[in-house]
C-alpha cells in the first residue's frame, strides 16, 4: 500500500521535474512481508486516482539482499521499518531512512532554507552528480543530531527524549489499513507531500555543493 503510493508519487514527480531524463533515476517499492506480484490494494489505486495518477504498473515484492545492495538509499514509511531492514539486511543501517526522517535530516543540511529547485535544464551526468553528492552528504549527516521532522529545530534525540509518544506519531507513516477509504487517501497525500519535499530536498542538498 504505502510503498506503491510512494513508488508512484515518486515517478510522477520525477517526470515533471526533470521530463525525458527521468529515467536517470530508478525508483522501486518493496515490503518487509510483501508477496511476490500482488496487484495493489484497491484503495491503493483508488488512492492514487484521487492523486491524479491513473495508472501506474506496479506490483508488490518483498525486499530482498539484492535490492538493499543496489540502492543509493532505502527508505521506509516507518523508523521501525528501518531498524527491520538493519537487522536483516546488516551492514546497510546507515543507508535507511524513515520518510518523514530524511526530509528533517534534509531540513538540517540545508539550514532549514528551502527554495524551489529547477533541475530540468540539467545534463543526465549533471543530474546523476547532483544526487550523487546529496546521497554523500546524507549519509555521512548524523541521523542523532538532524531534525527529526523538517520545520521542527529540536533533534531526533531531543525529540525522543522530551516527547517520545508525540515523536512516534509524528515521525512516522502508518499503515492506514484496516481503515475508511478516508484514512487512505489521508495517507496517500501525505505520502505525496514527503516525496515530493524529497526529491526537491535531496536536489537542492547536491546542488549547494555542485558547480557545473
Amino acid at each position: 500500500m504505502r510503498s506503491v503510493i510512494a513508488e508512484c508519487v515518486a515517478r510522477k514527480y520525477l517526470t515533471e521535474m526533470l521530463r525525458e531524463k527521468a529515467d536517470v533515476i530508478s525508483v522501486e517499492s518493496a515490503g518487509l512481508k510483501a508477496t511476490s506480484f500482488e496487484p495493489p490494494h484497491p484503495e491503493c489505486i483508488s488512492a492514487l486516482q484521487k492523486l491524479g495518477i491513473e495508472e501506474c504498473d506496479v506490483s508488490s515484492k518483498p525486499i530482498t539482499e539484492e535490492a538493499v545492495n543496489s540502492a543509493d538509499i532505502v527508505i521506509a514509511m516507518t523508523r521501525e521499518q528501518c531498524y527491520q531492514v538493519a537487522s536483516e539486511f546488516r551492514g546497510h543501517s546507515s543507508r535507511c531512512f524513515s520518510l518523514i526522517g530524511l526530509n528533517g535530516l534534509i531540513d538540517s543540511l540545508l539550514d532549514g532554507e528551502r527554495t524551489n529547485v529547477d533541475s530540468s535544464e540539467l545534463s543526465r551526468e549533471e543530474i546523476e552528480k547532483v544526487l550523487q553528492t546529496a546521497t554523500r552528504a546524507i549519509i555521512s549527516a548524523s541521523k542523532k543530531d538532524s531534525r527529526a521532522i523538517p520545520g521542527v529545530p529540536l533533534t531526533s534525540r531531543e525529540l525522543m527524549t522530551l516527547f517520545p509518544v508525540c515523536f512516534r506519531e509524528v515521525s512516522n507513516i502508518s499503515d492506514p489499513l484496516p481503515g475508511t477509504k478516508d484514512e487512505v487517501e489521508m495517507c496517500a497525500r501525505k505520502i505525496e507531500k514527503e516525496v515530493g519535499l524529497m526529491l526537491d530536498g535531496m536536489f537542492a542538498v547536491g546542488l549547494k555543493s555542485f558547480s557545473r
